[in-house]
C-alpha cells in the first residue's frame, strides 16, 4: 500500500505544486463531487466564462457543482437521448436543435423553440 506522503511527493515532483496545494485541490474536487451527487437533478449547466472556449467550465444553477465543457456536452446529449426514449417516439438523435429544449421537456415543460418544433414535425 502506498503511503500518502509518497503519493504527495510524486505529484509534487510531477506538477511542481507543494503538498498543501495538492491537498487543497483534492479537497476542492471532493466538495465539488459532493455538490454534484446531492443535486436535485437534472443538472442545469451554464457556461461560467463565455470568453474561454476549450477550457470553459460549466456550473449547475441548482447545486453550483462544476464540470468541464466536454462533460457538459455528454451530459446534455444524455438528456436529449433520455427524452427521446421517454416519449416513445422515433425521434432521430438530432431531432432537437438545442439542449435547453430537451432539458425543458424532461422537466415537464411542453414549450419548445420553433426550430425544434419544425425539426420534429419534419422528422429530422
Amino acid at each position: 500500500m502506498t503511503n500518502k506522503n509518497d503519493a504527495f511527493d510524486a505529484l509534487s515532483r510531477m506538477s511542481g505544486l507543494r503538498h498543501d496545494q495538492i491537498d487543497d485541490i483534492w479537497l476542492e474536487v471532493k466538495e465539488n463531487q459532493k455538490l454534484l451527487n446531492e443535486c436535485d437533478r437534472p443538472h442545469l449547466f451554464r457556461p461560467i466564462d463565455k470568453d474561454k472556449y476549450l477550457t470553459r467550465e460549466y456550473q449547475c444553477s441548482k447545486c453550483n457543482g462544476r464540470i468541464s465543457s466536454r462533460e457538459a456536452r455528454w451530459y446534455n446529449d444524455g438528456l436529449r437521448d433520455a427524452y427521446s426514449v421517454m416519449i416513445q417516439e422515433p425521434l432521430k438523435r438530432a431531432a432537437l436543435c438545442c439542449n435547453s429544449c430537451a432539458r425543458m421537456l424532461i422537466e415537464g415543460e411542453h414549450m419548445i423553440c420553433q426550430d425544434c418544433e419544425r425539426k420534429i414535425a419534419n422528422g429530422r
